[in-house]
């Protein structure tokens, strides 16, 4: 059996760590191999390459964990560990360390994320303080989908610090001829649909639209606008929507705050992006009817200020697109059935969805339950329809909801004898005191004769 220094391109001096991730896998192995011609021979051989796998603190492991998990792992200390159930030690070389990224990382990905990155990364000493990022973005590349959209929710969870999120995204790629289509590609890589309506969408849809602008050479061309000078100078207090604007939040894209002139571009793609997400749903969404048609699409459109200049025909192809092609976080699987949300401080949370008690749609079990579907299941558009399951009436809520009917009853009552009042006294104003007198007088003697 050959050693290290018998391997070829080494016959003079032992090679350092380097030389050997240097050589080429086939001249690694094919030395034991070449003769073999029985299972012993070839027992005898993988036991050699297992040998030549854990030499050097098992540093030929190093490129696939780095492939994997980032140049920014690295080996922990002892003095940086913490005892865990299954790891009493610190990994003492990179083959250990792969084996604790692949078992106890993932698994505490599949319950936790912020645990996993805080406390089995940076807390072990495996990653530096803020150093996640890289880690996630190679995470993506070749996670499970489940693990996919509970990464995403940590990513995009609004409890991260603000400038989180747009860091993250900027260093992706955000390409594509148009949004529409960078938005299919960047899914399918960075599933975060479906995600809460409000300040979480408008942060990540934000953000896209800030690097699709940002990493495109001509953004706003395929939609048939004018596009926005190429440089973006620094000092723009600018933001992703409305609220941010209102805050006064900063966030940086690749080459720095947008300049006022890239204020119609980022305007034009993060609406139509937003419309592109509502419009998928609409048409998609077995609890919407009726489906919005295109005329109605491209007419809501072009009511908003930053859309007003894009092409009708560009509005109706988007539509056409969607309808026949709805948005997917995974090829084959037009939708899915549950919700992610990373918690900031217990495990994350996947939900399915949620039905009025009125609604005849197929109900889609729990997760937990027997039978379920996957956790990230299609959406089941079809089957037969369920039966609305029998109402239960609330007396306690019921009590309650009639002193809320009596309180606003009394409160309507005040508020109508406030105004008739009020409007006695103008026409008193109005009248002046001398014929108001006569008015009483009158009255006065009216009873009196009665």
């Amino acid at each position: 059996m050959p050693t290290i220094a018998e391997l070829p391109g080494s016959a003079d001096t032992q090679p350092s760590a380097k030389s050997l991730l240097d050589l080429p896998l086939e001249d690694c192995v094919y030395p034991y191999i070449e003769d073999a011609r029985c299972l012993s021979a070839l027992s005898q051989a993988s036991r050699a390459a297992n040998t030549l796998s854990r030499q050097d603190g098992a540093i030929a492991w190093m490129p696939l964990v780095h492939r994997r998990w980032g140049k920014s792992v690295k080996l922990p200390t002892s003095h940086s560990w913490q005892p865990l159930a299954d790891w009493p030690q610190p990994p003492a070389d990179w083959y250990a360390l792969a084996r604790y990224l692949e078992t106890c990382v993932r698994a505490g990905i599949c319950r936790s994320v912020k645990m996993a990155v805080h406390e089995l990364l940076i807390g072990q000493g495996v990653l530096d303080n803020g150093a996640w990022h890289e880690t996630v973005r190679c995470a993506l590349e070749w996670a499970e989908l489940s693990e996919k959209r509970r990464l995403a929710a940590f990513v995009c969870a609004d409890w991260q610090p603000p400038r989180e999120l747009p860091a993250f995204i900027s260093r992706m790629a955000v390409l594509g001829e148009t949004p529409e289509m960078a938005l299919r590609s960047l899914l399918l890589r960075f599933p975060f649909l479906p995600i809460d309506a409000g300040q979480g969408a408008d942060r990540v849809i934000g953000c896209f639209a800030r690097a699709f602008i940002a990493q495109n050479p001509a953004p706003l061309a395929a939609l048939g606008l004018h596009a926005p000078p190429a440089a973006a100078p620094a000092g723009d207090d600018s933001s992703d929507s409305d609220a941010d604007d209102a805050s006064g939040a900063v966030e940086p894209t690749l080459s720095g705050p947008l300049s006022a002139a890239h204020r119609p571009a980022r305007d034009a793609v993060y609406t139509l992006t937003y419309s592109i997400i509502m419009l998928n749903t609409d048409l998609h969404n077995p609890a919407i009817h009726p489906k919005i048609q295109p005329d109605e699409y491209t007419a809501s459109c072009r009511r908003c200020v930053p859309l007003r200049g894009v092409d009708e025909d560009t509005l109706k192809a988007i539509y056409a697109s969607i309808r026949d092609s709805p948005l997917q976080i995974y090829h084959g699987q037009p939708g899915v059935a549950t919700a992610v949300r990373a918690s900031e401080d217990a495990e994350d949370v996947e939900t399915a969805a949620s039905y009025s008690v009125y609604s005849t749609l197929p109900r889609v079990p729990p997760p937990s339950a027997a039978g379920a579907p996957p956790l990230h299941g299609a959406m089941l558009h079809g089957g037969a329809l369920a039966a609305p399951p029998p109402i239960v009436v609330d007396w306690s809520v019921a009590y309650y909801n009639i002193v809320d009917a009596v309180r606003y009853a009394r409160s309507a009552s005040w508020n109508r004898a406030t105004h008739a009042v009020a409007r006695l006294r103008a026409a008193v104003s109005a009248i002046g005191p001398l014929p108001l007198a006569v008015v009483v007088v009158a009255v006065l003697l009216l009873r009196a004769r009665a």
